[in-house]
């Protein structure tokens, strides 16, 4: 009796601690996009979707899902599930992140990028389709609620419109100085030629620690996509509080931000793509900056010089 009790609590032991590390806070940022390839013989249209994935390295040691599940929804009536579509991890490698201030004491960051990608088929539609993908959970963060995962979500337009979504350029994830204004460009490219606008947006939610993996997704797309709950004093205007200040350039991207407080604070930059001045789709970039105290440069002094100067032209 007491070798059964031991064996059952051995195997409760390692159960837990399976789902603490699937639950445990990695995520950092990421995005989706798709590329238009054509219309095949059945008539269904195909494209290629990837996803771009980050987590914390530094923060944990929770890996990359080897496998996810993408959902592709119709956008009519209740969004029901056209198909699920499995998306192996292709490659995972580690990436520099970029940083906003020269800094001479720079953090020990760790971040490493999986890249998610295959071609789906999707019937012809006059409504277009939802992509989405829910993952908890992110790293921990000052300005949001913990135990808030990530949504990655890309619009295709009705099938009878070519398009291919626009895609970002970038790695997320830079680290700057408190109290020093900065300045990063998230810009993204459209294959296209589309026009692009950007602004600041309330990141998303995902799932959270009671259920971190969705495998199977449901059978119906709610919308609008649950949104992370902030702490108090901050938002998605004042992602830094507010005290600090952050601004997206609407034409380029070019981020501003003055952060007055030291951290990790989550922000999510949304780019609509436009054509013929209609919105075609929209993709985001949650992205996850790590303000640190930096020590001040010193300030450059001139030294006496003496000797003979010809100023002449």
């Amino acid at each position: 009796m007491k070798l059964v009790s031991v064996k059952y609590l051995l195997f409760t032991i390692v159960v837990c601690c399976i789902a603490l590390s699937a639950q445990a806070t990695h995520l950092v940022g990421g995005s989706m996009s798709y590329q238009y390839i054509g219309r095949l013989g059945n008539g269904n249209f195909q494209y290629r979707v990837t996803l771009k994935v980050y987590r914390d390295c530094a923060a944990s040691t929770v890996q990359f899902d080897d496998e996810i599940t993408v959902g592709a929804y119709n956008n009519t009536g209740s969004r029901s599930l056209v198909n699920a579509f499995k998306f192996s991890k292709l490659n995972e490698i580690p990436v520099d992140p970029p940083k906003g201030a020269d800094c001479p004491n720079p953090p020990n960051v760790c971040i490493r990028e999986a890249t998610y990608s295959r071609l789906i088929d999707l019937p012809s539609s006059n409504f277009g389709y939802h992509l989405i993908w829910q993952r908890c959970c992110r790293n921990t963060q000052n300005n949001i609620i913990d135990d808030m995962g990530q949504t990655y979500y890309a619009f295709i337009p009705p099938t009878n419109i070519r398009n291919s979504s626009p895609f970002f350029t970038g790695v997320p994830a830079p680290y700057i100085c408190v109290n020093d204004t900065t300045t990063y460009l998230n810009g993204a490219s459209d294959p296209d030629g589309d026009s692009l606008s950007y602004r600041l947006v309330h990141p998303w939610a995902g799932l959270n620690s009671t259920i971190p993996i969705q495998n199977d997704p449901p059978p119906t797309l709610d919308l609008p996509i649950d949104e992370v709950r902030y702490r108090n004093g901050y938002n998605s205007v004042i992602p830094f509080g507010n005290t600090g200040f952050a601004a997206v350039d609407a034409n380029n991207g070019l981020t501003t931000m003055v952060p007055r407080n030291e951290g990790r604070f989550a922000l999510a930059i949304e780019v609509t793509e436009w054509r013929n001045g209609q919105p075609l789709s929209t993709i985001r970039l949650d992205v996850q900056m790590i303000v640190i105290k930096c020590q001040p440069n010193n300030t450059p002094t001139i030294a006496p010089t003496s000797g003979t100067f010809n100023t002449s032209r």
